[in-house]
């Protein structure tokens, strides 16, 4: 959730901007609009971008405030309480080695050690079944009389049928060791499936924002530049100006999104593979970390 709180408090920042920008062209629209540059249908396609961007905002505001009350309960700390909390939007998993997060969940994954905990225990049960096949041979001591005289007697004790082998016992332990490596195997089966999904995910989401950070976002900032130096030569195109806006904004959605889906892929990754022994690093160091998502005007 605080991955989701993160993201969204990002969001609602980049759509408040966002508003502002377009507030700015409207009016220059607007101006334009009254001095027979732009018709009223040019003019009018402002004001409705203005007044959709004005509606996101208030909506990415309230679902950011929303999202920050939920962790605030979680965490048990009353709505106004004087905590800061700080948005980060960058998670890395433990490692994306395959087979090392394949290694550590087996080992390290605590459904999965709970199963091999059962597995254990009844296949120590059924051991403990095999050795009472064997009847057990009691010696214990007596009082009794031989011929008129009384002494002090030894005696052997044997169950009795003799020999039972403890067959009900051995069948229901072997029964019961069934079970535990049949729901075993299915918790295994069922993680691993679950890890190399959230591998390919990650990957995916790793990959798209790469895209987005090297891209994406350049070419809309490049074309947002160029549109305000064209602007400040005094040939304003309200339209071509809009298009830059909406782009510049889009792409740093994107790249919101993207970082989002990557860091909450990566813990799903480290909950699979479970917490981390002493021996494990924290974090993987030949990754470095993300560079903050641009905010505010560019000149």
């Amino acid at each position: 959730m605080w991955i989701e709180w993160s993201a969204q408090m990002t969001r609602a920042t980049l759509t408040t901007e966002q508003t502002d920008r377009l507030r700015s062209v409207a009016d220059l629209a607007q101006r334009q609009e009254r001095a027979g540059v732009l018709s009223k249908i040019e003019e009018r396609l402002f004001r409705v971008e203005l007044a959709g961007s004005e509606a996101q905002a208030i909506d990415a505001q309230a679902r950011a405030r929303e999202l920050e009350l939920q962790l605030r309960d979680l965490l048990g700390l009353a709505p106004e309480a004087p905590v800061r909390l700080v948005e980060t939007v960058v998670f890395l998993p433990r490692s994306t080695d395959p087979d090392w997060l394949l290694a550590s969940m087996e080992t390290d994954n605590p459904e999965l050690v709970a199963a091999q905990s059962e597995y254990d225990a009844a296949e120590e049960s059924l051991r403990l079944e095999i050795r009472k096949q064997y009847p057990d041979l009691t010696i214990g001591p007596g009082f009794g009389a031989d011929q008129g005289d009384e002494r002090l007697l030894l005696g052997l004790g044997l169950p009795i049928p003799l020999w039972n082998r403890n067959q009900q016992g051995i069948a229901e332990a072997q029964a019961r060791r069934e079970v535990a490596h049949g729901r075993f195997e299915n918790t295994y089966e069922l993680l691993a499936s679950r890890l190399a999904i959230e591998m390919m995910r990650y990957e995916a989401g790793r990959a798209m924002r790469e895209v987005v950070e090297a891209h994406v976002l350049p070419l809309a900032d490049e074309q947002d530049t160029d549109v305000r130096r064209v602007a400040e030569l005094g040939r304003v195109d309200p339209l071509l100006l809009l298009q830059a806006l909406n782009a510049q904004f889009d792409a740093k959605i994107q790249l919101v999104d993207a970082r989002a889906a990557e860091a909450t892929h990566a813990i799903r990754l480290n909950e699979l593979i479970g917490p981390p022994t002493p021996a494990q690093t924290s974090v993987n160091t030949s990754q470095t970390p993300q560079p903050p998502i641009p905010t505010g005007d560019r000149p």
